[in-house]
């Protein structure tokens, strides 16, 4: 074989198991939270131009366990692992919406629509993280997010913490789920001022958790409507 192409293959292969992509490991609504996640962004973007998250045809309402970036060639052995550790997740877990946003949270750029953290989505949340991590990207573990800066301590210091062990702010003790429905780094004293007026109302849903997917990510960590890689079904 010529030297000069066994050296491009040696490159071509040394790049290829480099290659990293992100994922957002989370679960699915119901038809009920996600209508109303979309009602709630519909009505944000109403008022604001500038709102840049679509829950109607980019992006899908979801909660996210894990987001952060892995090696492309470990994506068999991620899902691999989640099947192991979810065929042996026993709990029928149920959450439950908040009735206001949490305005402005991390960085007065993000909408977010909290549920509570009952001890089964905790569990649920560790598990897929302790499945995974060893597949991430090292890299992750340096990438900290604009809004960190934000936070008061000693939130900010145990986020990065998260970051430097498992390449993600909200992992474990730092582990907040929510349903992000909308984004506006433009305007965001306008965005603001909605969150905690007209818009801060939502209707009170529950969700029952009845599978965990991986999706692609969209901007401002949004899953991507329809693009699922991969979905585990309980079957509760």
């Amino acid at each position: 074989m010529n030297k000069v192409f066994a050296l491009v293959l040696f490159v071509v292969a040394v790049v290829k198991a480099q290659e990293v992509f992100p994922l957002n490991v989370h679960i699915k609504l119901g038809q009920s939270c996600a209508s109303e996640a979309i009602r709630i962004n519909r009505l944000i973007t109403s008022h604001d131009p500038n709102q840049q998250i679509d829950l109607i045809a980019q992006s899908e309402p979801h909660i996210t366990m894990y987001l952060t970036s892995f090696y492309v060639k470990h994506e068999k052995e991620i899902y691999q692992s989640l099947y192991k550790t979810l065929s042996n997740y026993k709990y029928d877990c149920v959450l439950q919406s908040n009735p206001r946003l949490n305005p402005g949270a991390p960085s007065n750029t993000y909408a977010l629509w909290d549920t509570n953290l009952p001890a089964c989505l905790q569990n649920l949340s560790d598990r897929i993280v302790n499945a995974t991590y060893p597949y991430i990207d090292e890299n992750a573990k340096k990438q900290e997010p604009e809004w960190i800066e934000h936070l008061p301590e000693p939130t900010r210091s145990l986020k990065k913490k998260m970051i430097k062990e498992f390449g993600s702010p909200n992992v474990f003790s730092q582990f907040t789920p929510h349903i992000t429905v909308g984004h506006d780094d433009v305007t965001p004293d306008v965005f603001n001022a909605l969150l905690a007026g007209p818009v801060a109302d939502a209707n009170k849903c529950v969700v029952r958790i009845r599978q965990v997917s991986v999706g692609s990510v969209g901007k401002y960590g949004t899953v991507n409507r329809g693009k699922d890689k991969w979905t585990y079904k309980f079957n509760f």
